[in-house]
């Protein structure tokens, strides 16, 4: 039998909300309501407790909650005021149905305030000097229990926790609590660390900060990170969160401000993503002084689509299995899937990045009046040229002939391997017929229950040898 005198129901506001006649334990029901109606808010309360997560109850001692260093300021002010209430109270006739039996408290929180509650508790209940058993997911929870309850003690112990606890590593799960309750300054501390440390903290703990969290992180005056790397984790983000991924967020998100240049493997995917979230491509129309998106994706395209028309057009690329071949061969891929209208961009990009290329490579003329005779002289002629070409057409050739020999080389090993592997299979297959030629027959042998080892095996219980008087 439990010797608490109070009783805390605790439940998470994550469930659908409670009749009023939940919410207190001594509250009665009116007396004037129709059974109708009764029985329709029955029928209702069983729909919400079999959709909502239950509600953990906790007998409690109101001398431990109310008094002591540990104390809670909420709790004794709640206790005192029952006291006062009951004194008042003492010489009426109390109401049919009451009973001091029933005396608790019904609390709702937030899910990871509820699940810290026991630690709380705990905490309460612990002597002097223990420290809170905190941690990176429940200290901003059990901060905010503590301010809400008014245990002061707790508060300090949990604020000297986060102080420590505070890294690149913690930074998003500390943000994404204190924003869930407000607090703003370990919002502002935790903001700065995510973005100075936005390259160091890895993917799996980014994702997890829903979209307004992110953006904030992305535009923050501390975040360090170039143009191209920020590109590549807001594509992985979006990979990451489709369903949160709005056209105004990801146009947020790719500001010209803080992302003037796109990383090249994944201009076709913000080009794919822009056509998903409703943009007509290709885009025409204008950011003003700063490219849009869209003109960015396209200026970083030119090595992406050359790799994937080579992907296209080669032959030595359809049956590869290196990790390189296979990203370009997606690529090529994503690039058919593209609009013509906005290939056509792509293209003309690529071939402009080309013409430029070569009007600023070095070329040697005849007339050069800058150079003496000696400089004009080791200028390459166009039959050397030519033979440079035709030596570059044999060392592919060559290179051609190795790549089939290797590949030769390793079809051969593996049709050896493989007879090797059919061999082994025949040998099993025989095992197992050989196998299945014997039948399991069940032990029924019991032991003796007085006597089930005997020391020495060559003599009987009476001390005479059981092979005669010569052992075998």
């Amino acid at each position: 039998e439990s010797l608490s005198d109070w009783t805390l129901t605790v439940a998470s506001t994550e469930s659908v909300p409670c009749s009023p006649r939940r919410r207190n334990v001594t509250a009665k029901a009116s007396s004037d309501s129709c059974d109708a109606d009764n029985y329709a808010d029955s029928q209702l309360e069983d729909l919400v407790d079999s959709m909502s997560p239950p509600a953990r109850k906790y007998h409690v001692h109101r001398a431990q909650l109310a008094v002591g260093p540990r104390r809670s300021d909420y709790f004794a002010t709640l206790f005192k005021n029952r006291r006062r209430m009951m004194r008042d109270e003492s010489d009426r006739k109390q109401d049919k149905g009451s009973d001091a039996s029933q005396d608790g408290t019904y609390i709702e929180l937030k899910a990871s305030a509820a699940a810290a509650f026991p630690i709380m508790l705990d905490f309460m209940y612990s002597p002097i000097g223990t420290p809170v058993e905190a941690t990176t997911e429940s200290a901003v929870a059990l901060r905010h229990l503590a301010s809400c309850f008014g245990i002061r003690e707790m508060f300090n112990s949990v604020t000297d926790f986060i102080k420590s606890d505070l890294r690149p590593e913690t930074a998003p799960t500390y943000l994404l609590e204190a924003e869930t309750y407000k607090h703003d300054k370990l919002i502002t501390a935790s903001l700065k660390i995510c973005a100075g440390s936005f390259m160091e903290i890895k993917l799996s703990e980014i994702v997890l900060l829903p979209p307004d969290l992110f953006e904030l992180v992305v535009r923050s005056p501390h975040l360090v990170c170039d143009s191209e790397s920020l590109s590549v984790r807001v594509a992985a983000y979006s990979r990451c969160r489709p369903d949160v991924i709005d056209l105004e967020t990801i146009i947020s998100l790719t500001n010209a401000e803080i992302m003037p240049r796109i990383a090249p493997d994944e201009a076709l995917f913000y080009i794919h993503l822009l056509s998903l979230l409703g943009v007509d491509l290709p885009d025409s129309s204008k950011g003003g002084a700063a490219p849009t998106l869209y003109d960015r994706c396209v200026a970083a395209s030119p090595n992406v689509v050359r790799g994937a028309l080579q992907v296209k057009h080669s032959p030595l690329c359809t049956h590869t299995s290196s990790f390189h071949d296979r990203h370009r061969q997606t690529m090529n891929k994503d690039y058919d899937d593209l609009p013509s209208g906005v290939k056509v961009d792509l293209l003309e990009s690529t071939i402009a990045k080309s013409v430029h290329s070569a009007e600023n490579r070095p070329i040697w003329r005849e007339e050069q009046p800058d150079h003496d005779e000696s400089s004009i002289e080791q200028s390459p002629s166009s039959e050397e040229l030519r033979d440079e070409l035709s030596t570059a057409k044999e060392a592919m050739m060559d290179l051609q002939g190795e790549i089939k020999r290797l590949r030769r080389k390793m079809e051969k090993t593996v049709e050896k391997y493989e007879s090797k592997l059919n061999a082994r299979e025949d040998e099993v297959q025989r095992c197992k017929e050989e196998l299945s030629r014997f039948e399991r027959v069940p032990n029924e042998h019991s032991a003796s229950s007085t006597c089930t080892y005997q020391e020495d095996v060559e003599y009987d219980k009476y001390g005479e040898p059981i092979y005669g008087e010569i052992p075998p």
